[in-house]
């Protein structure tokens, strides 16, 4: 690919790099060393010759592993769409180098550098990022109304959502004092980004939608939960809907040609101190600490209030059995720290509201806040009629569920669908009484863009695409749609209890949580299995080996009772109950937990005897099965 088309050249000398904005007419270049030292330097500075030469579209900063500093590089992306004319883009490809070309000669150190650099592509390998040269993504539409515009990209981004900031720090910290540092910083969100041109009645409109996911107390489902004490909740997400009617076309609408319309809504995890505690169990154990949440809880109600005004909070987990006791101490942290001014709680339990696959009963819920969403509004400008916003959003509705996915994504996407019905009807688009029902291309294109948004969001958080978007594409509950939601909630449950310990460290790492060489009081579990483990796990094993075997005996020889049918019960239940002794007595062994950062209801790490050995099982063990349950521990010296 010619070099031209790319935004960056990195040239590496050794022990430092030089970056060139090829954008920028200004002959100067920032130098970072293997140290993460900063700086700029005159173009005419430079004459030795690169060792080598890289290309990128976008820099996501630079970050301190055992062997000195990295870049992280974009180097490969895609055009989103284009909103208020700025070119969105999808990072599709990127690489982590070494900034010190010199070879590592401690091989234990190299080893070590691997498995920090594993954990960074897993990170990276959610393809949930996007930026802009000319669009500030971290920024709804309404905020970016009031910005500083003279001061720089980096500098106006919303710090909530600028999910590269670690990354960026020290270069953040370079160009407070040398402007010229900033033309390489670039804010890059994690979330979702799509553009869609639909045409209502011979006017082109465009149709975005935006997530910005929080940088603050990110993770996976089961080690990420409720609040911290600095009030930053869990899978926090602040959701964009935007509206853009083409500047030309149907001249019955030229008044509101160019016009701009966006409504914000936020989720976020339950503001309490909560955790779902992986037991090998299909449900967690659910862990409340209530006396410890005010601080959190208070922080997050200032935190919501100060950016967004007023603020609905709607609850859709049960009121009954397993998810009660949560969402009875949100209630009663509601009713002793909430101001009732600003913060307005509703539950609305939606599994029974919406029992047997009724999710258009989620209307009932929206009924009971119209009056508040009107008084909220959107904002709104027409060029036509202002340079200035004609109304501005004055409220959000706040969405949770458990995991702030499956039943939160219905809710925000039948919330903003009424929304832009109502905006249409006072718009002349739609008639008093009419939806967007026999309007094909409009409403399917509105349910796809809700269901991609809520399989990202999913996919960042549990490992897996949503549930229930077949409610969102088709707007009913089906069959099929049930049955691959069963799929889903089993890959969800192998990822977050066996793969989620090693995520949650990639996450760490990569978002500044854990930092080369700090202690965070992690603990480090045990490599090997302990003996009594590989013996129930070796029966389990034997067990499944055995079904299959006399399988094989039923087809080639027949069956009687006792050499095969009765085995067939046999061998499953003793799996069975195998397995139940395994996840009772060695539940800390065999499931994934975090390494680098302590999680509080992490259990002890088993001391075992590596001495003691089970004939072949060991052996067998030891050589294949370990490395299923082996744990991802890094240790720095």
């Amino acid at each position: 690919m010619d070099p031209s088309s790319f935004n960056f050249m990195i040239g590496f000398f050794g022990d430092y790099i030089l970056i060139k904005n090829q954008n920028n007419p200004d002959d100067f270049f920032v130098k970072i060393d293997s140290n993460g030292n900063v700086v700029s330097i005159d173009g005419s500075k430079v004459s030795a010759k690169p060792l080598k030469t890289v290309y990128g579209q976008a820099i996501m900063g630079i970050i301190k592993l055992n062997t000195g500093y990295h870049v992280v590089i974009i180097n490969g992306c895609e055009t989103v769409g284009v909103i208020n004319t700025a070119t969105i883009l999808k990072a599709k490809d990127t690489c982590i180098l070494r900034i010190d070309q010199s070879p590592i000669s401690d091989q234990k150190e190299k080893v070590l550098q691997d498995k920090y650099l594993a954990n960074l592509k897993s990170a990276l390998s959610v393809k949930s990022f996007y930026f802009s040269n000319e669009y500030d993504v971290t920024n709804s539409l309404q905020n970016q109304f009031s910005l500083d515009k003279n001061k720089s990209a980096w500098e106006n981004a919303n710090q909530e959502f600028f999910y590269n900031h670690y990354l960026s720090e020290p270069l953040i910290a370079a160009a407070t004092s040398d402007n010229k540092i900033g033309s390489i910083i670039c804010p890059v969100i994690s979330g979702f980004i799509e553009v869609i041109p639909v045409i209502l009645k011979d006017q082109p409109i465009s149709i975005s939608l935006i997530t910005r996911r929080s940088r603050h107390k990110q993770g996976t489902r089961y080690f990420s939960r409720g609040a911290n004490d600095d009030g930053f909740v869990s899978n926090f997400a602040e959701t964009e809907q935007i509206v853009e009617i083409s500047g030309t076309g149907n001249p019955d609408f030229a008044e509101y040609h160019g016009t701009l319309m966006s409504l914000v809504q936020i989720r976020g995890s339950i503001p309490i101190r909560w955790a779902q505690v992986i037991t090998g169990k299909y449900k967690p154990r659910i862990e409340i600490d209530i006396r410890a949440s005010e601080p959190g809880f208070k922080k997050h109600m200032q935190t919501i209030t100060k950016s967004y005004n007023k603020v609905i909070m709607v609850n859709l987990a049960d009121k009954v059995k397993y998810e009660k006791p949560v969402c009875d101490a949100f209630g009663e942290m509601v009713s002793k720290f909430s101001d009732k001014n600003s913060i307005e709680y509703i539950h609305f339990d939606f599994h029974k509201e919406c029992s047997r696959m009724r999710f258009d009963r989620v209307s009932l819920l929206i009924d009971q806040i119209k009056t508040r969403l009107d008084e909220f509004g959107s904002f709104i400008i027409s060029p036509k009629k202002s340079a200035e916003p004609t109304k501005i959003q004055t409220g959000v509705v706040r969405s949770n569920c458990m995991d702030c996915l499956d039943r939160t994504n219905v809710m925000q996407s039948v919330l903003s669908d009424g929304w832009l019905i109502q905006e249409f009807r006072k718009m002349k688009f739609l008639g008093e009484n009419e939806t967007f029902d026999k309007y094909d291309q409009i409403s399917a294109s509105l349910r796809n863009i809700w269901a991609d948004n809520a399989d990202y969001v999913s996919l960042a958080y549990s490992g897996t695409g949503a549930l229930k978007t077949d409610f969102t594409r088709t707007g009913k509950r089906t069959t099929t749609g049930l049955l691959m939601d069963g799929v889903n909630s089993i890959e969800r449950y192998i990822k977050n209890n066996f793969l989620d310990g090693y995520r949650q460290d990639s996450y760490d790492l990569f978002l500044g949580y854990y930092r080369i060489g700090e202690d965070t009081g992690a603990q480090s579990m045990t490599r090997p299995l302990s003996s009594d483990a590989k013996a129930v796990l070796g029966s389990v094993l034997l067990s499944i080996f055995m079904f299959f075997f006399t399988l094989l005996r039923i087809s080639s020889n027949g069956a009687s009772y006792f050499s095969t049918i009765l085995p067939l019960l046999v061998w499953p239940s003793a799996a069975y109950f195998g397995t139940l002794a395994l996840f009772k007595r060695h539940s800390e062994q065999i499931l994934n937990w975090p390494s680098f950062v302590a999680y509080p209801y992490q259990p002890q790490p088993v001391l075992i005897n590596e001495k003691i050995k089970i004939p072949v099982v060991s052996d067998f063990i030891d050589s294949k099965v370990d490395n299923l349950f082996k744990k991802k521990n890094v240790k720095t010296e």
